[in-house]
């Protein structure tokens, strides 16, 4: 079945979802950080996890229930080792969050070799591929995932949902070898939320 397409310039889709992050009320530091991610991913053909979902997430599991603050701090929790850190995100923009990690692993990974950030108290970043992408073009290999905090996902021959889709994804620097980083991004579900949640919005 033939599908139509819709192309808005880059420029003007950034400046629309940056206007929408801002009139919701995060700085325009949050809302640049939420709009790269946008725009990874539709720039890389992801439907499910693009601006639609990021602004319905915020829309319906963000503010309005106090899942996500703007302007939220990021509080380091002192850790016993040089390359691991912690974070508690104060519900902060999962976003901001996530690039911000991403840097700060990276920047300990030149260091020491590798690099670790364990977040919580954060909302949810969308699409994990977008950072270990950001990091695999900087050419390091990079992993992240995502714990759920709705159950979801029914367990093998059960009945009731108890799991989360708790996501993982790998990025690896293989642009000098074939061309373009490997990003290997999946839900643990047989089906990804964001799937059926992209299906449900196109009518299918």
């Amino acid at each position: 079945m033939a599908e139509t397409f819709y192309l808005i310039p880059e420029k003007m889709h950034n400046q629309l979802v940056k206007a929408i992050y801002m009139h919701r009320g995060y700085s325009e530091e949050e809302a640049e950080y939420a709009t790269r991610m946008c725009l990874a991913a539709v720039l890389h053909g992801i439907r499910t996890h693009n601006a639609v979902k990021a602004l319905i997430y915020d829309e319906m599991y963000g503010q309005k229930l106090g899942a996500c603050v703007p302007h939220a701090q990021i509080k380091v929790i002192p850790s016993p080792f040089k390359a691991v850190q912690a974070w508690d995100a104060g519900r902060k923009l999962g976003q901001a969050i996530a690039y911000s990690a991403m840097d700060t692993c990276m920047k300990l990974a030149d260091e020491y070799g590798v690099g670790v950030v364990s977040v919580d108290n954060c909302f949810h970043y969308v699409w994990g591929g977008a950072y270990v992408l950001y990091a695999a073009e900087k050419r390091y290999i990079a992993y992240t995932c995502c714990t759920a905090p709705i159950a979801e996902v029914v367990p093998y021959q059960g009945k009731f949902p108890t799991l989360g889709t708790n996501p993982h994804s790998w990025g690896f620097p293989t642009t000098k070898v074939i061309g373009y980083p490997i990003i290997i991004d999946w839900a643990t579900s047989a089906v990804a939320r964001g799937r059926v949640e992209f299906l449900q919005r196109e009518n299918k």
